[in-house]
């Protein structure tokens, strides 16, 4: 009975056997195909794009038409410059530029002309100190402020009547607007004396109390501490008026002594036409 059952059983393993190698083979089939889908998901995954680099900010354009300087027309000695931009001051020379922000010094003897983008005459006596507060031209528009902090500046402008445009100098508590005219300005701050000799055009003088407009050709105000020193312009000598021309010709003041202040090619020659 014993080596009956026997039998039975190791019949039974030899039936089982092959049930498990085929249960075995689907699962190491099973496993190829499961490592094999991940590898395919793997390689059929998306590569991540990278980020775009930052943009980088435009530079603004250059606006064409656009002037910030004037230049030495002609000159004679030493006239120093202070540029914003350079630790130390340089002598100028023709062709030489300035430009906002600049300072100025014209040494004893010396002096210097200067003509803008709209042919503006301005030029700078022997002492004179000022400082380039403003100077921008484009288009029709022409914005200029001068402080001149001592000495004279002589003026041969153009107009410039859009809205946008001003020329203007300070000197001591006075305002000067400038339009198309011949004209002198001193201005002496030891004394606080600020003198205007007009020759023709368009000047105004604003002051702390009051705005003064010339009309009367060759004529002259003063204003001392800021106030007018007279309620009437002074007219003026010839030798101003001569002396005022001569300076854009590059000659010498002529002094009241002086035999040939009226010489015959000059006078009568007031207000000569502006090269």
């Amino acid at each position: 009975m014993r080596s009956h059952l026997l039998l039975i059983s190791a019949a039974l393993g030899l039936l089982a056997a092959p049930l498990l190698a085929q249960t075995k083979g689907k699962k190491t089939l099973q496993k190829k195909a499961v490592a094999t889908t991940s590898q395919k998901s793997a390689s059929a995954a998306p590569t991540a794009t990278p980020a775009p680099p930052p943009s980088q900010p435009m530079a603004e354009p250059t606006r064409e038409g656009v002037t910030t300087e004037m230049g030495v027309l002609d000159l004679d000695g030493t006239t120093m410059v202070q540029h914003t931009d350079q630790e130390a001051p340089t002598a100028l020379q023709t062709g030489s530029t300035v430009e906002r922000g600049d300072q100025l010094k014209v040494h004893d003897g010396a002096w210097v002309i200067f003509k803008t983008r709209r042919g503006d005459r301005i030029g700078f006596s022997s002492g004179t100190e000022v400082a380039i507060e403003e100077m921008y031209f484009e288009g029709p528009d022409r914005q200029i402020r001068i402080i001149l902090g001592k000495g004279s500046v002589f003026l041969r402008t153009n107009n410039a009547d859009s809205r946008q445009s001003f020329f203007e100098v300070q000197a001591g508590q006075q305002v000067i607007s400038i339009g198309d005219c011949e004209t002198r300005i001193d201005h002496d701050p030891s004394t606080q004396l600020v003198r205007v000799q007009y020759m023709h055009g368009k000047v105004r003088v604003i002051d702390p109390e009051r705005e003064t407009k010339f009309s009367v050709d060759d004529s002259e105000w003063s204003w001392s501490a800021g106030k007018k020193t007279s309620e009437e312009a002074t007219t003026l000598e010839e030798e101003s008026v001569l002396n005022f021309r001569r300076f854009f010709e590059g000659k010498p003041e002529l002094e009241k002594s002086d035999p040939n202040r009226l010489l015959p090619n000059e006078a009568g020659k007031r207000r000569p036409s502006q090269p």
